[in-house]
């Protein structure tokens, strides 16, 4: 199992850097084009979440159940994580006016990371 995390955890090691960096790329311009911040910062951070977990459980099933990892493996792997994050970043688009009045909704336009994204567009 030791070495299953090990090939995993190497394969896909910098995926997430480059994912934080795109998501807090997209959340700034959306919010430059005028998306209302909670709904911008929502998106990408649902976006995110899933992309990585589907990357990340993608990568590791593959070298548990293959015994491989790296090349072919993590570009199938980051494949299903684009996907992943860009579904779930049309849903929150599309079934936006559902989200916002939650109490989920409400609490991410109104936190830190909100107000932060606001006071730097």
């Amino acid at each position: 199992m030791r070495k299953v995390l090990t090939l995993t955890g190497r394969s896909i090691r910098g995926v997430p850097v480059l994912g934080v960096g795109l998501t807090f790329w997209q959340v700034n311009n959306d919010i430059a084009a005028g998306k209302p911040s909670d709904r911008a910062v929502t998106s990408g951070v649902a976006g995110l979440t899933a992309g990585a977990t589907a990357t990340f459980g993608a990568s590791y099933g593959a070298a548990l159940a293959l015994g491989v990892s790296g090349g072919p493996v993590t570009l199938g792997a980051v494949a299903i994580g684009i996907g992943a994050s860009a579904l779930t970043g049309w849903a929150v688009e599309h079934y936006w006016d559902d989200i916002e009045n939650t109490a989920v909704g409400r609490a991410i336009g109104n936190s830190p990371i909100g107000h932060a994204f606001n006071a730097i567009s």
